[in-house]
């Protein structure tokens, strides 16, 4: 049997595995864990599951359940983990006739790169510069131990890697990255603010009766 057929076999799913992370792993009532959350900040990338924790650093799981679906992340997803090794890309403008003040450009928290390399573009002139992103550490999550074996083979040494069968059982551990960060307040805000969304468009849905 292969490792898909296990996985179909199994019948476990994405949701089964981030099921197991929040009821057996992780404490949803001592860290903030939000699920599918669609990019932060100016990482636009979408997260399976994020755990913040109260110092502000944020840990991303990817969860993959077959070997197609990991060896796909590498080639579908490669900006992602540019971005996550090096800092995340952004275009800073200014409307004037003059270069743009880099003492300026430094207000953008924790830029990486220096120095900047300065476009013009009419009257605008144009910045590309990286800036750090707000994820601390990158781990993958598989179902099994095969799927283990092929996930480190496959992703960045840096990855870290997981196997959460019964238990939770670290394949490789994620290396810090280098260009990860704290969240800011505003970032933490958003993310409660679109956990409070989901939690009332539920609620709504069951038309006001809570859990059924």
């Amino acid at each position: 049997m292969n490792e898909v057929a296990e996985i179909v076999d199994a019948k476990i799913t994405e949701r089964t595995i981030r099921d197991r992370m929040v009821r057996s792993v992780f404490s949803p009532y001592t860290d903030l864990l939000a699920f599918n959350l669609c990019g932060l900040g100016r990482y636009t990338h979408e997260m399976d599951l994020v755990r913040i924790m109260r110092s502000g650093w944020m840990y991303e799981f990817e969860i993959k359940i077959s070997a197609a679906d990991i060896r796909a992340d590498v080639t579908k997803k490669p900006e992602k983990y540019d971005e996550l090794q090096n800092g995340v890309e952004v275009r800073l403008k200014t409307f004037y006739d003059e270069d743009i003040d880099l003492s300026t450009i430094e207000r953008v928290p924790n830029q990486v790169s220096d120095p900047y390399i300065v476009k013009r573009a009419g009257r605008a002139t144009v910045a590309n510069a990286r800036i750090a992103h707000p994820v601390k550490e990158f781990t993958v999550v598989v179902p099994t131990d095969k799927l283990g074996e092929i996930a480190v083979s496959t992703l960045p040494s840096w990855v870290g890697v997981v196997v959460l069968d019964r238990f939770w059982k670290v394949v490789r551990a994620p290396s810090k990255l280098p260009n990860g960060r704290k969240l800011t307040d505003a970032e933490r805000m958003d993310v409660l603010n679109r956990l409070s969304c989901r939690f009332w468009n539920m609620y709504l849905d069951r038309g006001g009766k809570g859990r059924k």
